[in-house]
């Protein structure tokens, strides 16, 4: 065989090799997933904050908490949140923020409403009240805060009713 025959035969088979390498080679495509959660946004609650009566004013070196709790109960309006921060001592200021409500979803925790929560001054307890006017009879929730005061140092902690079913 001639030189020039063999470079063909060449090129013939490198030309056919790398067209199968190319038609066999896998093809890496990213595709985007969107899940559709039946929620247009968040809903955004408006929190009612009020100064609670103590029976004794006990002075504290530090900011120490009490009862720290989140309550739930229904009504025809809706899911009625009720959070009592309560510190040992005259806080300088006292509160709870950052309120999450959340519904069990199939992957997870959707937040279905929020609330910046509030805060006063001068005293030891303080009560924090929200209506959920959303919330569906034998759903799954969980509810979330973050509850801070000031004594002598400021100190936050976190509340967290962990899941309920909620049947009002």
């Amino acid at each position: 065989m001639n030189e020039r025959i063999k470079r063909r035969v060449r090129r013939f088979f490198c030309t056919a090799l790398a067209a199968m390498f190319l038609v066999s080679a896998p093809c890496t495509q990213a595709l985007a997933a969107e899940v559709d959660t039946g929620y247009e946004e968040v809903q955004v609650l408006e929190a009612s904050v009020h100064a609670l009566p103590v029976d004794e004013n006990t002075p504290s070196l530090q900011t120490v908490f009490g009862n720290c709790f989140i309550s739930i109960s229904g009504s025809d309006s809706g899911m009625l949140v009720e959070i009592q921060t309560e510190s040992f001592g005259v806080s300088s200021v006292i509160g709870v923020k950052d309120i999450k409500i959340q519904k069990k979803v199939w992957y997870g925790w959707q937040t279905v409403a929020t609330s910046s929560g509030g805060e006063v001054s001068g005293v030891s307890r303080m009560g924090c009240s929200i209506l959920y006017e959303g919330a569906e009879k034998g759903e799954t929730y969980k509810i979330t805060c973050v509850h801070y005061a000031n004594v002598n140092e400021y100190k936050e902690g976190t509340g967290d009713t962990g899941a309920f079913v909620y049947n009002y």
